[in-house]
C-alpha cells in the first residue's frame, strides 16, 4: 500500500533515437552516418534582417523554423537522398520517440 508519492521538480525531457542495427545493415549504413543527418537539419539559427539601415531599396527577412521538436520531424530527417529520387528517412532506420531526459528513480 503506498502512503504517500511526492513529485520532485519538473521532468526535463528528450528525444530518443532506437538505430534498428538489422535495417541499418541492409542499407550499408553506420551509426556515423545518421550524426551528419541529425547535425544537418537539426540546426539553430538566429535569424533577423538585413538591409534595413542602409541605403538599400529593400529589406530582407530571414526566418528559420529552429530546432526540431515533434517526433515526426524528426522520423522525416533525410539520412541519404538518391539522384534517381530514393529518399531514406530516419524513420526508415530508427524508431525516434519523445521521453524523459533521464529514466533513473531516487526512492526516499
Amino acid at each position: 500500500m503506498l502512503g504517500d508519492a511526492n513529485v520532485m521538480g519538473a521532468r526535463e525531457y528528450s528525444m530518443r533515437i532506437w538505430l534498428k542495427p538489422e535495417v541499418m545493415a541492409q542499407y550499408k549504413l553506420m551509426p556515423s552516418d545518421i550524426l551528419p543527418a541529425l547535425a544537418e537539419q537539426n540546426i539553430e539559427a538566429a535569424p533577423g534582417q538585413f538591409g534595413e539601415d542602409g541605403n538599400q531599396s529593400f529589406q530582407y527577412v530571414m526566418k528559420s523554423k529552429g530546432r526540431l521538436q515533434k517526433t515526426e520531424e524528426f522520423e522525416n530527417i533525410v539520412v541519404r537522398a538518391s539522384a534517381d529520387g530514393n529518399i531514406l528517412r530516419l524513420k526508415d532506420v530508427a524508431r525516434i520517440e519523445l521521453g524523459a531526459q533521464s529514466v533513473s528513480v531516487i526512492v526516499i
